[in-house]
């Protein structure tokens, strides 16, 4: 086994495996008959089987329907229509010219399990068939070989759906040491997304690694981490619960010090532990703590390892950790970062780095420079960081929304300058262009939509000549809207969220008044109830839950645009107003959770009159607003629709074509 694991890129990511069912299903198709004929004879008599598949093994587990053969060999009769149909293995057997297409008879090369053989069998020939944790590895390796590849797709969904924490490395390493492509992805990219969950778990198989291997874990730029002090705990704790071979201690290992500078990106620990700074929190009062950025170490809590006895012992024994430590701790002091400095400092460098995320914010359209926009802009909050996708004009629009449903993203309603829009589309992830779905039964701008139990639901709105309170909903398996009971109040530029398995709107203009009034949807009973009414009217208000609580956030009351927020008392039933205020009293903005923090992006701007770019998190720990990376569009938009993708990663599935139309643009 190699000492480190693979660390694959953007570019070299591995398709899953996949097969042709278009040609599969026409190859069956012609030979329907012949097939079903066949599946008989197998469960039953086996009296037109005409191929032989021998077995080199000596003790075999005896299974109905095949015998064991003379010089402990085991042999199964199947026929060879059905194995060349299903497996390029015999396929190629029985049509090129070789031994086998004249006997029949096929001896295959390695010692295989008759039992995972005849699992096999039973899955091309449509009976029933078993995988479980003791089988799926050996039929998975046998299907592999025979090249049934709709078999081996099943074998690894298998593995996918039911990886769990103990037994992801050592799949890892298996996967490696076999070159099983397809399992090297499923185990790599289930340990990155849960190494936090890795690190919590003893029996999980991270502690028994050596150096090298964990070096190469945790180096990756895709971990899933909300803290780089995670990775210190989990260098620090390796270092801890086990000795080497060669010098005992682990603080003595040779890879330990890189383990520390190379593997850790110091210059993205949030916070010491005892600081309870907000993580974006900037500007702070002199004899307070002031954390100058995202993920930058706090300049009044210098680097140390005060906290990690056994580290901080060795790093003061250790010439090479004094430099690097006095290294940062002069970069943190005196605010000189690193820049564009990979090659001429890559250690350095590497402090401040930040990792990909697996939570993606992603803003679609709306209104900026007097016009709808189609541009999308996405947010990485791990690095606080925007990249900009230029979109087709022809999916331009503003005033609508986003959902995310089974991984996809949907756009819903909206206005596109010249009408009101009753489009649905969908977003291909992998082209990133936008694909035209079934359309509503009423064009809706000023729309509110959420997604509930595999539902979309498109609520209230503006149809170019009405307000509306009427609702439908998408279920995209049948690619179908259907009606829904109608809200007791019509409503445009309201806002609606989910909470509890239930929906509440929130607000809006019935095109006399600003409500104040909350109405909430139960799908089960299809009925609609008044909830408590909020402390202030608003339309253009954006709602969400987070932390367990509902916040109703900013919107206009009918004089003014708002900045402050409010949250419900589900026990006292009334809405509370909160201290913190955001820094813009904005409307018509984006709005999402990631994280702990709520984030609110754009808007109209009341103060200055016009669209914004200001983004701000609220932090329910502080009870405060901090700012973050502004939107890259030129003077903000206003009327954007944003969704959080959890599955989606910023850097993978964005950046590669953010740059390619970079170049483009040149």
């Amino acid at each position: 086994m190699e000492d480190t694991f693979p660390n694959t890129s953007s570019s070299e990511e591995i398709s899953h495996v996949s097969f042709d069912a278009k040609s599969f299903a026409v190859r069956i198709k012609e030979n329907q008959l012949t097939l079903s004929r066949a599946r008989e004879d197998y469960k039953h008599e086996r009296n037109c089987c005409d191929v032989t598949i021998r077995l080199p093994r000596v003790q075999q587990q005896q299974a109905g329907g095949s015998g064991v053969g003379g010089g402990g060999e085991c042999t199964v009769k199947a026929h060879s229509v059905i194995l060349a149909a299903y497996s390029n293995y015999f396929h190629g057997a029985f049509t090129c010219p070789l031994v086998e297409k004249q006997t029949k008879v096929v001896t295959l090369s390695h010692q295989w399990n008759e039992a995972d053989l005849l699992t096999i069998l039973d899955m091309i020939y449509g009976g029933s068939f078993e995988l479980n944790q003791d089988n799926v590895f050996d039929v998975l390796y046998l299907a592999d070989y025979l090249l049934v590849e709709h078999v081996t797709a099943i074998c690894l969904e298998y593995i996918k759906s039911h990886l769990t924490i103990e037994q992801a490395l050592e799949l890892w390493k298996v996967a490696k040491r076999s070159a099983n492509a397809p399992l090297i992805k499923i185990a790599k990219e289930f340990s990155l997304r849960k190494f936090s969950k890795l690190v919590k778990n003893r029996n999980s198989g991270l502690y028994d690694l050596n150096s090298k291997q964990l070096l190469s874990i945790i180096r990756q730029d895709d971990l899933k981490i909300r803290n780089e002090r995670t990775i210190l705990d989990c260098v620090y704790d390796w270092a801890v619960s086990g000795q080497t071979r060669e010098s005992g201690s682990r603080f003595e290992d040779p890879n330990f010090c890189k383990l520390v500078w190379q593997g850790v990106r110091l210059g993205r620990l949030t916070r010491n532990p005892t600081c309870n700074c907000c993580s974006f929190a900037t500007n702070r009062v002199a004899d307070s703590c002031k954390c100058f950025d995202i993920g930058k170490v706090c300049p009044l809590h210098e680097p140390s390892f005060e906290d990690y006895p056994m580290l901080n012992t060795h790093v003061q024994s250790c010439s090479d950790c004094k430099n690097s430590l006095e290294r940062l701790s002069n970069q943190q002091t005196f605010q000189e970062f690193p820049t564009n400095a990979w090659k001429q400092d890559p250690v350095s460098s590497m402090w401040y780095k930040p990792r990909t995320s697996y939570e993606t914010v992603v803003a679609v359209g709306g209104w900026n420079d007097n016009s709808p926009t189609a541009t999308m802009q996405i947010y990485n909050p791990q690095a606080n960081s925007w990249i900009k996708i230029a979109g087709d004009e022809r999916s331009a629009r503003a005033y609508h929304g986003l959902v995310e449903l089974n991984g996809l993203l949907y756009c819903v309603g909206g206005f596109n300058g010249t009408e009101r829009l009753n489009t649905l589309l969908c977003l291909d992830n992998k082209t990133l262009q936008w694909i035209e779905k079934s359309p509503m039964h009423e064009k809706r701008c000023y729309v509110s939509v959420v997604s509930l139990k595999g539902f979309i639901y498109a609520i209230g709105g503006h149809d170019g000549t009405t307000r509306l309170k009427t609702v439908e909903r998408y279920e995209a398996c049948s690619n179908q809207w259907t009606r829904m009971p109608s809200m007791s109040l019509v409503r445009s530029d309201a806002c609606a969220t989910t909470k509890d398995g239930r929906i509440y709107v929130i607000g809006g203009f019935d095109g006399d008044s600003v409500h104040n009034a909350v109405e909430v949807f139960d799908p089960d009973d299809q009925t609609w109830t008044f909830a408590a009414s909020l402390s202030s009217p608003r339309s253009g208000v954006r709602a969400i839950s987070c932390k367990g609580k509902l916040c109703v956030i900013g919107g206009f009351n009918g004089e003014r645009r708002l900045k402050t927020i409010e949250i419900l008392d589900e026990q006292k039933c009334v809405w509370e107003l909160q201290d913190g205020c955001m820094s813009v009293a904005r409307s018509n903005f984006g709005i999402e959770v990631f994280g702990k923090y709520v984030a609110v992006f754009g808007g109209y701007d009341d103060e200055r009159r016009q669209t914004t770019a200001a983004c701000e998190v609220f932090c329910f720990a502080e009870g405060a607003w901090f700012p973050i990376a502004p939107m890259p569009i030129t003077a903000g938009c206003s009327a954007l629709a944003v969704v959080t993708i959890k599955k989606m990663n910023a850097h993978f599935d964005f950046v590669p074509r953010s740059s390619a139309e970079s170049e483009k643009s040149r």
